[in-house]
C-alpha cells in the first residue's frame, strides 16, 4: 500500500526533526479535537467497501501568520488499480469570483471589506458513504491510527 510506505517515510523524516514532528502531531490532534477528522473504529477498518488511504505530509510556511505547519493530503497518488482519488471526484463549478470583477467592486464604493474564513477547506463534511476513500494513517508515538 502506497500510503503505508509514504507514512513510514514520513515517520522516518519526522523522527530526525523532533520539533516538526511535535508541531505536526499537535496540528493533527487539534483537527481531531475539533471534529474535522476522527479515528476509524476497529470494526470498520476491514471492510468490503472500496477504501483508499491518502498519503500526507506537513507543509511548512514560515511567512504565514496563522498556520505555519499544515497537513497536505495527496489525492493525486494512483492506487493499485491505477486510479487516484482526484480521478473519481467531481470537481464541481468554479466558485471563486473573477479577480477583475472584485477589483472593479473595490473602485465602485468608498469602503472595501474583506474577511477570511478560518480553515475553510477543512470545514467541508464528507458524507459517511465517502469517508472510506478519504482515510489516512497517522503515526502517534509509534502507534498507527487509521483516521
Amino acid at each position: 500500500m502506497i500510503a503505508k510506505k509514504r507514512s513510514a517515510n514520513l515517520t522516518k523524516r519526522l523522527g530526525s526533526n523532533h520539533s516538526l514532528r511535535t508541531v505536526y502531531n499537535a496540528v493533527l490532534a487539534e483537527m481531531e479535537t475539533s471534529g474535522i477528522i476522527h479515528e476509524v473504529p476497529p470494526h470498520e477498518i476491514e471492510t468490503r467497501n472500496p477504501t483508499f488511504y491518502l498519503p500526507h505530509r506537513p507543509v511548512v510556511r514560515e511567512s504565514s501568520v496563522t498556520t505555519k505547519i499544515r497537513p497536505v493530503f495527496d489525492g493525486s497518488v494512483k492506487g493499485t488499480n491505477g486510479i487516484s482519488l482526484n480521478d473519481c471526484m467531481s470537481k464541481g463549478p468554479n466558485l471563486i469570483p473573477n479577480l477583475i470583477e472584485i477589483m472593479l467592486r473595490f473602485r465602485r464604493w468608498k469602503f472595501g471589506l474583506t474577511s477570511d474564513i478560518t480553515k475553510a477547506f477543512l470545514q467541508i463534511k464528507v458524507s459517511k458513504v465517502d469517508q472510506n476513500v478519504h482515510r489516512f494513517i497517522w503515526d502517534v508515538n509509534g502507534q498507527m491510527k487509521v483516521m
